[in-house]
């Protein structure tokens, strides 16, 4: 995968200039690494020997100089120079040559390129892999997955990978001890069991000298059956007006074992958003419910489904999609649940952050949240490098981050002592939007947990800062959620009470505690039903329509809320 790496970067780079019977050809390397290296080929199509000197101003201030000689009717062997640069930073690099058979200065237009440069402090990379034992099929996580680097200071930086690469680590600060993010493995149900890796030193290049480099992990737990679950979803550019809008969900099969049949996806809507289903299996709506299936699926399965809404909702106004799967054969049906939220777009800033839950939070849940960052290059000219910059709310887990989804090859780096994250990408060469609009838009997915036992009205606040290049920040908006309960509800003691069918469909019935009273209200917070007559620790809820609610019950020991999915 290296060699595939380099030799693409070195094509997308390469190119050749003419003049008269003289060709050369320029290729610059602009791959990853402390060291950049330029290669010259010079041809020689006439009939007289030639001798010049090729040129190269590397942008700060230093330039190379080499001789060549080159007989008639042939050619040079590749030369190639290399190059460090003290500072990182952006450098259009000059390449002339001076021919003796020509007589002149050759400007060459193909060497005129500018070249991002890393600094000695975040320069170094390696190539780590993972092999997954008595496994029977192949994840799709075994090239993307968080290491932890722990430098001979005792800093520790957690890099999500990039296919087998992992990229920012200062070389300086060798060496390091490597292993795989805890709470990552802890997310995948695996175990490392190889040793961690060490890595003495880097190259001159910046590429690692280590021990190994593949890790080994097995399940923690061999689940007997597949594990069909919600994963995570985004709610696509939901602009008013164009009345048109794209959600789309992400399942995972979080075990190896094929499943069986299909699973069923039931997806409550906001009032008027009217799905197109012509790309959905065995899908019908009724009411503001859909349903469909999905077929059976190893890793992930995604799907987006375009939308129309009404052109004169505000701008601002949020919203939300509750997701419910349903699987025969599932090993773990308590990830089966999840929602997906939006805000209505106007004016429409490409640069923003938006969030998946709704504002008010289960204060009696650790909820989960999803963060999708979008970024637009609306310069007049390609940006090289786009970082966003994230301090993440003290009232999140921040070893629970994990990278979802991105639109190009980037890389993650966590600094736990100021809780700031780094996702950069490199050599993303993103085009203008006055020129190519599709290729101006990126973005960035992932995921976090709250801490534990957060206190009523805990608020959680989030905001990202997108550079391109060397330019100021662009600021996105701030994302806002609270632990709250619904209509104010205030629980006097936390109660574990477990309930079963869920989702459900005539009864459900309770564990845990006798229950005295049930109330469940809906997304908006309207009590929908009420009742203190639970017979064996067992109600109906067949007069509730398809959807999710918001189920609080009060016990002898106390009160507990939980989230209740109806599917008829």
């Amino acid at each position: 995968m290296k060699n595939l790496f380099l030799t693409a970067v070195s094509l997308f780079i390469s190119a050749a200039a003419f003049c008269q019977d003289i060709v050369i050809n320029v290729v610059l390397d602009d791959s990853t690494g402390c060291v950049k290296p330029v290669w010259f080929l010079v041809t020689n199509n006439s009939g007289t020997d030639d001798t010049g000197i090729m040129t190269i101003d590397w942008g700060d201030g230093s330039n190379d100089q080499e001789i060549y000689t080159v007989a008639a009717n042939s050619q040079t062997n590749w030369v190639q120079l290399n190059h460090s640069y003290a500072v990182g930073g952006n450098y259009i690099i000059d390449v002339q040559a001076v021919s003796d058979f020509i007589g002149v200065t050759i400007s060459i237009p193909q060497g005129n390129q500018l070249i991002s440069a890393l600094g000695s402090n975040n320069c170094g990379y390696a190539y780590i892999e993972m092999s997954v034992n008595n496994s029977s099929c192949t994840p799709n996580f075994t090239n993307n997955f968080s290491l932890d680097f722990t430098d001979n200071l005792g800093g520790i930086v957690t890099i999500g990978g990039w296919g087998n690469l992992y990229t920012g680590l200062n070389t300086s600060n060798a060496p390091y001890t490597v292993s795989i993010n805890d709470a990552w493995l802890t997310a995948n149900n695996l175990t490392q069991t190889s040793a961690d890796i060490n890595i003495s030193s880097f190259d001159t290049q910046g590429l690692a000298i280590s021990s190994g480099q593949t890790f080994l992990v097995d399940w923690t737990n061999n689940n007997v059956s597949a594990d069909p679950s919600f994963f995570y979803g985004t709610a696509w550019n939901f602009v008013a007006p164009l009345q048109i809008g794209e959600l789309c969900a992400v399942f995972s099969n979080l075990t190896c074992l094929v499943m069986t049949s299909n699973m069923s996806v039931s997806l409550t809507m906001p009032a008027l958003f009217v799905p197109n289903t012509s790309g959905l299996l065995n899908a019908s709506v009724l009411g503001n419910v859909l349903t469909f299936d999905v077929l059976p699926f190893i890793g992930d399965a995604q799907l987006c489904i375009p939308f129309t809404f009404p052109g004169a909702t505000p701008a601002g106004t949020g919203f939300c999609f509750d997701v419910a799967i349903t699987y025969a054969g599932d090993a773990n049906t308590t990830n089966n649940l999840g929602q997906i939220c939006g805000v209505v777009l106007n004016s429409y800033d490409p640069n923003d952050k938006q969030v998946n839950l709704a504002e008010r939070l289960n204060p009696d849940a650790k909820e989960k949240l999803v963060y999708k960052v979008q970024f637009q290059n609306d310069g007049n000219f390609t940006a090289v490098n786009v970082n966003i910059t994230d301090i993440i709310d003290a009232d999140l887990d921040l070893s629970t981050l994990r990278v979802l989804e991105s639109s190009h090859p980037h890389w993650t780096s966590v600094y736990a002592a100021t809780r700031q994250v780094d996702f950069t990408f490199y050599n993303i060469f993103l085009g203008a939007s006055s020129v190519d609009l599709a290729a101006s838009q990126g973005y960035i997915v992932f995921e976090i947990e709250e801490n534990d036992n957060l206190a009523v009205g805990t608020e959680i606040e989030n905001t990202a800062n997108i550079y391109f290049d060397f330019n100021p920040a662009i600021i996105t908006n701030t994302t806002y959620n609270i632990n709250e309960y619904a209509l104010g509800i205030n629980e006097v003691e936390k109660v574990t009470i477990q309930f079963y069918p869920n989702p459900a469909k005539e009864n459900i019935t309770f564990k845990g505690a006798d229950v005295q009273e049930i109330n469940i209200f809906d997304l908006s917070g309207k009590l929908v039903m009420s009742s203190e007559k639970i017979v064996n620790n067992t109600i109906s809820v067949s007069d509730l329509s398809n959807g999710l609610y918001t189920a609080t019950v009060k016990t002898s020991l106390g009160n507990s809320t939980t989230k209740l999915s109806i599917q008829h």
